[in-house]
């Protein structure tokens, strides 16, 4: 996907903060700046004009004042911080793209258990509030993690209830019972214009309790599938609902699907696209059983090829066969965003990178890392070495192409090729602009022993109408 020659300068708003700011740890000898090298799987919500990215998995590269190079270096997220993007200010892919970036935190002094640091999950957001909701903890914590029901939320404007002294800040929400936060790698919507958010499927550690990356413990592991839709009703502010509701037999489970809301109907629909079924990112030893490879070679392709679609108002599941896509291919990590035209009588949906087939299931190394981290586990984060034959594998590049998903038809057509240096995933993907999707960090493919940073940096452009 080649960056949009949208007529964008860059700018630096006057409330962000100096980068020595931004960059919260890991500072190194000599080291007079840094550029976010990549950032996997944060999660990101936007409040009308601003996108709010919390958590993940970011690295910087460092800048040495003796012009020597430096590696890459994993920030610990210590401070709390949440980013945030303003799409008011004029801004193009840079760079150094952390100087764009204001940050807020939720929290004074180190990170703790009101705000731990989260990889993957959701922040639904309407035009008032986020509320964050999943996502694996670190194994590494110091701390006693939140509860079950609890969810971190952001109010930036007051709306749907009584008059109140209001100012904006960050606010412990409970989640409803018989709903709680023990979920990871499912796909995850916000519909601001109905105050809603929906989290679909992923996968939970055996017991359904608290969940973690990866680390070789059968208890809190992400090892079994969600079989529940989540959704959260914002539309009274400190009076958000929560449901869970069983998906049906007919419709699979999957890790790392894309859940788009589209405008049909009484309230509309969700479309669920791509996800697989034993993702090797999400096992501790980096390697699936041959029974797990075939399961996932037969079921994970057909994620493309045939589409879940949830009516909102009848609360009814359908399964959509598409055509003209990839054959025998799976996607997951990927983004998408929704475009339609202005009569509401199409709907387009744009998917941009993420893991191909051979990366969800390509067997890793038997060695794990010493601690765990997600990024680490695809992009050789330099902590040891990989066989030929791995090294081989991870070279080959993620995707860089975009399609696009035409409804009421459901046909794929692909709209660009994109380049094969250029390729990631773990990103996210926002639509500010009717013609515009901004993509938000990622990772790419990497077969040697050291992380590289995504190419052409942090962020990207698409545009919508020139299809560039």
């Amino acid at each position: 996907m080649m960056a949009s020659r949208w007529p964008l300068a860059l700018a630096v708003s006057s409330l962000c903060l100096p980068l020595a700011w931004a960059q919260s740890s890991g500072w190194v000898e000599n080291e007079v700046n840094a550029t976010m090298c990549t950032w996997n799987l944060p999660r990101v919500g936007v409040i009308r004009d601003t996108a709010y990215i919390d958590g993940g998995e970011l690295y910087w590269q460092p800048s040495l004042s003796d012009g020597e190079g430096s590696y890459p270096i994993r920030d610990e997220m210590e401070q709390g911080l949440v980013y945030t993007l303003n799409f008011s200010t004029p801004f193009k892919t840079s760079d150094n793209f952390s100087e764009v970036l204001s940050n807020i935190t939720a929290v004074v002094g180190a990170s703790n258990n009101i705000a731990p640091v989260y990889l993957d999950g959701a922040l639904f957001a309407n035009d008032g509030e986020f509320l964050s909701y999943g996502g694996l903890l670190r194994g590494s914590v110091a701390f006693s993690p939140p509860d079950s029901d609890e969810s971190l939320g952001y109010e930036r404007y007051a709306y749907g209830g009584e008059d109140r002294k209001f100012s904006p800040g960050f606010v412990q929400k409970t989640i409803s019972k018989g709903t709680s936060r023990y979920v990871a790698y499912g796909g995850g919507v916000s519909v601001p214009s109905e105050n809603k958010g929906y989290y679909f499927s992923g996968m939970q550690a055996k017991g359904r309790g608290p969940l973690y990356i990866a680390h070789a413990n059968d208890t809190t592991d992400p090892t079994v599938y969600s079989r529940k839709l989540i959704s959260v009703d914002m539309s009274v502010q400190l009076l958000e609902t929560w449901k869970n509701e069983s998906i049906i037999d007919d419709v699979p489970s999957r890790a790392n699907p894309e859940v788009v809301w589209v405008p049909v109907g009484k309230n509309g629909i969700l479309v669920v696209i791509g996800g697989a079924v034993n993702p090797v990112y999400a096992n501790s030893t980096f390697a699936l059983t041959d029974a797990q490879k075939a399961e996932s070679q037969t079921k994970s392709p057909g994620f493309v090829t045939t589409v879940a679609v949830y009516d909102i108002a009848s609360a009814t599941w359908y399964q959509q066969p598409t055509t003209g896509g990839p054959e025998n291919t799976a996607w997951a990590q990927g983004c998408a965003v929704v475009a339609s035209s202005p009569d509401g009588s199409t709907h387009n949906i744009y998917y941009y990178g993420g893991f191909e087939d051979e990366f969800i299931s390509t067997e890793l190394s038997e060695t794990p890392f010493a601690e765990p981290s997600i990024g680490s586990q695809i992009i050789a984060g330099g902590r040891r070495s990989r066989s030929d034959k791995e090294r081989n594998s991870l070279q080959s590049p993620f995707n860089d192409e975009v399609w696009v998903l035409s409804l009421p038809s459901f046909v794929w057509v692909k709209v660009a090729t994109g380049r094969t240096d250029h390729g990631r995933a773990g990103h996210r993907c926002v639509k500010p602009y009717p013609d515009q999707m901004v993509v938000l960090g990622g990772y790419p493919s990497n077969g040697g022993t050291a992380v590289s940073c995504v190419s052409g940096g942090i962020v990207q452009l698409f545009n919508l109408t020139s299809l560039e």
